[in-house]
This record gives structure tokens, C-alpha cells and sequence, in this order.
């Protein structure tokens, strides 16, 4: 499990306190690795991961960054713009996947923003991605109820599993 959250480097102590103390196993910033390495060697020191992220049209020296530092894996953002539900298919990834598996990295892809459906998800591993990062639409079926929650987490699972 994952904590996502937005950076707020003047946070970083408290923000490592919470996140040591919760069990999970990883930090993921929807925003450039560069700007915390400090907060990430602090993670590891607490064996933790900093998953990086990498935009939806990433540069060279990102990438090359990720490729020598990333640990547990790294979110691909999957569409342009902000996070949030997004309708119908999915821009192709599958030629970014390539590229940054070309300049180095080794670590899982997974593709975020904007996958909010069975389909999508199937859509991201069939492009090349190893897992998805489902964030909006999953706080979407928990604000309907526990079983709204429990339906839509069954739906992606028997997605990712060919089912």
C-alpha cells in the first residue's frame, strides 16, 4: 500500500512521523522526484519507498533519475491534465513505456491518472504497464459505501487478471 499525497516540502517531519507509523510500504508525490531527495533518503532510512513519478510526456533526465534511483515501482501518468476521473480509451502509453524502459529503468510502471474503469485498467497492462494507480475513482466507490467500494475493487481486480 501506498500514501499518495501532494508535497508540501515545510510538512516533510511531520508528514515522515505519519507515514512511518501507518504500515505502508511507500510515498508517491504526484510531482517531480528531483524536488525531494532529501524526503526520499529519509524513506529509505525508515525502509520505506519514494515512487516516482514520471508526466504523461516525461523528459530524458527524469527518466534517468528513476532509472537509477527508483525502488518498489514507478507511476507513468497514463493522461495529461489533472487527476480525476477521465471517460473512454486511454491515450496509447505504449511507446513511453518503451522509451523509458530503453533509457534504463528496471523497476515496475504502473499508469495513473485518469484510470477509473475495468477497461482502462486492462487497456494499461495490454500497453506494456506492470499495475495501475486507480485514486479518484476508488475514493468515489468508498463516498458511495462500503459496497460500492467493495464491487468497484472486485471489477478491477478480475480486470487486471484477465478475468
Amino acid at each position: 500500500m501506498v500514501w499518495m499525497t501532494y508535497p508540501d516540502t515545510a510538512a516533510a517531519e511531520p508528514l515522515l512521523d505519519a507515514v512511518t507509523r501507518s504500515g505502508v510500504d511507500g510515498v508517491l508525490f504526484p510531482a517531480s522526484a528531483r524536488r525531494f531527495a532529501s524526503f526520499a533518503d529519509e524513506l529509505e532510512r525508515h525502509g520505506l519507498h519514494f515512487i516516482h513519478f514520471l508526466p504523461y510526456d516525461p523528459g530524458v533526465r527524469e527518466v534517468v533519475m528513476a532509472a537509477r534511483t527508483s525502488r518498489g515501482y514507478v507511476m507513468l501518468q497514463a493522461t495529461s491534465g489533472i487527476t480525476g476521473r477521465k471517460d473512454g480509451e486511454l491515450p496509447d502509453s505504449a511507446g513511453v513505456i518503451e522509451a523509458v524502459r530503453r533509457l534504463g529503468l528496471r523497476t515496475p510502471i504502473a499508469l495513473g491518472i485518469g484510470i477509473s474503469s475495468p477497461q482502462q485498467a486492462r487497456e494499461a497492462l495490454e500497453m506494456g504497464a506492470q499495475g495501475v494507480v486507480v485514486g479518484s475513482a476508488t475514493v468515489e466507490a468508498a463516498l458511495e459505501g462500503e459496497r460500492a467500494l467493495a464491487t468497484f475493487i472486485r471489477s478491477m481486480r478480475e480486470a487486471l487478471d484477465g478475468r
